[in-house]
C-alpha cells in the first residue's frame, strides 16, 4: 500500500516535473523507454528465480531500488541522472510486481481468489489516489519545480516504509487443484492480447498529464484532483468486481468492461471542452482497469502454482516490450505531429488485444466451469 502511494506520486509527478524543466514529450516518452526497456529485460528472470531466491527478499531488493530511483530524480535536473533513475525504477519494478502477484494467489484457494485480488486492487487504488492528493497539495504549497523535489523524497520514504512493514505471506493451505496446470503454452493465451494492448497503452496514458496541459493549460492542482478523484471511484469500481463476475463471468465481465472503456477513449480527442474530456477520462480510466484483478485471478486459477510468477513476468513482460516502443513513438507524435492521433491508434489496439481475449476465452469462463 504504502508502495502504491509512492507509485502515485511517480505517476503524477514526473512527467509534469520534466516538463516544468522545459522537457518536452518526445524527451519524457524517452525516459519512460528506458525504465520499461529494463523491466522488459530483468522481469522474467526475476519472476522465474523469485520462487527459488525467496519472494520477501526479492520485494525488499525491489524497494530498495525504488527508494534509490526516487531520491536520484529529487536531487537532480539532467537527464543523465533521470536516465539512471528509470533503470533503477525498472529494476525495482521488475522484482516487486510478479512477486507480489504471485504471493496474493498463492495465499488463498481458488474460489476466493478473485475476492482477495480485488481488495488488494481497492486499497492499492486508495493508496495511489493519495499520492495524487498528496502531489497537488506540496506542488501547491512549495511550488512548482521545488514541490515536485520533494514530492519523490516525500516517495522514497514511503517505500521505505513499506520495506520496514513487509512481511512473509502465507501459502494456501487447500492443496493443489486436481488438474496439474503446467507449459509455458499455458500462458500463450494470455501473453497475446498483452502485447496489443501494451503498445496501445504507451502511445497515451502515460501522457494524460501533460495531455491537459497541453491542451487545455490546466493547472498542476486541477489535474491532481482530476487523477485523485477518478482514482477513488476507481477503487469502488473494484469491490463491485467479483459480484459482476459471478453473475456474468470473469471473462465476459473483462470483455463488456473494455469495450465500454474504448468507446470513452475514442471520444475523448473529439471533445470540445475541459469537463467533457475530464468525465471521459475518468470514465476510460475506470472501465478499462476496473476489470484487472479478475483477469489476474482468472489467470492464477488457470496455471500452476510453480507457474504462477512466471505467468505474471511473462505477461507484463509481454505488455512492456511494446510499450516501451510506443511511448518514445506517442511523445513523438504528441509533440511534432498531433495531440489527438495517438488516442485513435490506441483506441484500434484495444480493439485488437479485446478481440484476442474473446477469441482464446470466450468459451473458457469460469461462470460456464462453474455450472459443469
Amino acid at each position: 500500500m504504502f508502495n502504491a502511494i509512492a507509485g502515485g506520486i511517480f505517476s503524477f509527478g514526473f512527467v509534469l516535473f520534466l516538463f516544468r524543466l522545459h522537457y518536452d514529450t518526445t524527451i519524457q516518452g524517452y525516459m519512460m523507454f528506458m525504465m520499461e526497456v529494463t523491466i522488459a529485460l530483468t522481469i522474467l528472470p526475476f519472476g522465474i528465480s523469485a520462487p527459488k531466491v525467496g519472494k520477501r527478499l526479492m520485494m525488499m531488493l525491489g524497494l530498495g531500488m525504488t527508494a534509490m530511483a526516487y531520491l536520484t530524480i529529487s536531487f537532480s535536473s539532467e537527464i543523465w541522472h533521470f536516465i539512471m533513475a528509470m533503470v533503477l525504477w525498472g529494476l525495482g519494478s521488475s522484482m516487486i510486481s510478479p512477486t507480489l502477484s504471485a504471493s496474493l494467489a498463492d495465499s488463498v484457494c481458488d474460489r476466493d481468489r478473485k475476492y482477495l485480488m480485488n481488495i488488494n486492487a481497492f486499497f492499492t487504488m486508495i493508496a495511489s489516489a493519495t499520492g495524487f492528493f498528496i502531489s497537488g497539495l506540496i506542488v501547491h504549497f512549495m511550488g512548482e519545480v521545488d514541490g515536485y523535489r520533494q514530492l519523490f523524497r516525500v516517495a522514497a520514504a514511503t517505500v521505505l516504509v513499506a520495506a520496514f512493514f513487509l512481511t512473509r505471506r502465507i501459502d494456501c493451505t487447500c492443496g493443489p487443484p486436481a488438474e496439474i496446470r503446467k507449459g509455458a503454452r499455458k500462458i500463450l493465451p494470455f501473453v497475446l492480447p498483452q502485447l496489443v494492448l501494451g503498445f496501445g497503452a504507451g502511445l497515451v496514458i502515460p501522457f494524460f498529464p501533460v495531455y491537459f496541459k497541453l491542451r487545455f493549460s490546466t493547472p498542476d492542482t486541477l489535474i491532481s484532483t482530476i487523477f485523485t478523484v477518478t482514482q477513488v471511484f476507481w477503487a469502488v469500481s473494484y469491490m463491485a468486481m467479483p459480484f459482476f463476475a459471478e453473475k456474468a463471468g470473469s471473462v465476459k465481465a473483462l470483455l463488456v468492461l473494455q469495450t465500454m472503456a474504448v468507446v470513452a477513449l475514442f471520444a475523448i480527442p473529439m471533445t470540445p471542452s475541459f469537463e467533457s474530456t475530464a468525465v471521459l477520462y475518468a470514465v476510460r480510466m475506470i472501465l478499462m482497469n476496473a476489470s484487472r484483478p479478475l483477469a489476474d485471478s482468472y489467470m492464477m486459477t488457470l496455471l500452476g502454482k510453480d507457474l504462477r510468477s512466471t505467468a505474471v513476468a511473462a505477461n507484463q513482460m509481454a505488455w512492456m516490450i511494446p510499450h516501451m516502443i510506443s511511448v518514445a513513438i506517442g511523445g513523438f507524435i504528441m509533440s511534432r505531429v498531433s495531440l489527438e492521433l495517438p488516442f485513435f491508434i490506441c483506441g484500434v489496439m484495444y480493439v485488437i488485444s479485446t478481440s484476442l481475449y474473446a477469441y482464446f476465452f470466450m468459451g473458457r469462463d469460469d461462470l460456464q466451469k462453474a455450472h459443469e
